[in-house]
C-alpha cells in the first residue's frame, strides 16, 4: 500500500468513508444527527473529561485507563484489532453530524485506505471501549476493554522491530531491557 496519496482534504469525513465503503460492496449504515447525539453524549459522559462536547474530542479524553501509540497510519491494525465487532465510527461534530455503523470493524481498515486522513472516534454501541486517531499526530489512542488489545499488538510490532535491528549479541543484552518494559505495562 502507497501512503503518499494521504492528504487532509475530507470536508466531510462520515461521506467519504461511506462512499468508500459502498465502492468496495462494504455495508455501512449512517446514523443520522438524533440518534448520534445521544450515542455522543453517553460517549463523553464516559470518556471525556468535561461531560459535553469540546473540540476535539481527542484532547480531551481522560488520561486515566488508556493507552497511546504514535505510529504513521496505526489505523491498518483495525483489519486485526476490530475484526468481528460491531462498531460506530465517529468524527468531530464541526466535520460531521453524522456517524456510521459497521457489522465488523476489520472493514473500517479497507474503507479508510481509499479515502484523505481525518481525525476519527471508533467504539461499539455498549460504549465498553473506544480507539481514537489523530493523523495530524498519526496518534492511535485507546480506553475501555481495548487497551490492553492494543498493547499486547503494538508490543508484538515493536519487538519485532527491534529483534530486526540488532545483531546478535546485542539483542541478547537488549531483549532483557526490553522485557524490563513490557513486564511495567
Amino acid at each position: 500500500m502507497s501512503t503518499e496519496k494521504y492528504i487532509y482534504i475530507a470536508e466531510h469525513p462520515c461521506e467519504e468513508l461511506s462512499k468508500a465503503l459502498n465502492e468496495l460492496d462494504i455495508a455501512c449504515q449512517i446514523i443520522e444527527q438524533e440518534k448520534y447525539a445521544h450515542f455522543l453524549s453517553q460517549f463523553l459522559e464516559k470518556y471525556s473529561q468535561k461531560p459535553f462536547y469540546k473540540y476535539p474530542i481527542w484532547e480531551n479524553l481522560k488520561e486515566t485507563a488508556t493507552f497511546s501509540v504514535s505510529e504513521e497510519f496505526a489505523w491498518l491494525w483495525f483489519e486485526e484489532l476490530l475484526v468481528g465487532k460491531e462498531i460506530i465510527v465517529f468524527f468531530d461534530l464541526h466535520q460531521s453530524p453524522t456517524a456510521l455503523q459497521l457489522d465488523n470493524g476489520a472493514d473500517l481498515k479497507k474503507g479508510l485506505e481509499n479515502c484523505s486522513t481525518f481525525n476519527f472516534y471508533v467504539s461499539n454501541t455498549e460504549l465498553d471501549f473506544y480507539f481514537s486517531y489523530c493523523d495530524d499526530h498519526d496518534l492511535l489512542t485507546t480506553g475501555g476493554t481495548a487497551v490492553r488489545s492494543l498493547q499486547k499488538h503494538w508490543l508484538g510490532i515493536a519487538f519485532e522491530k527491534l529483534q530486526n535491528s540488532l545483531d546478535t549479541q546485542t539483542w541478547e543484552t537488549e531483549k532483557e531491557v526490553f522485557f524490563d518494559k513490557v513486564r511495567k505495562i
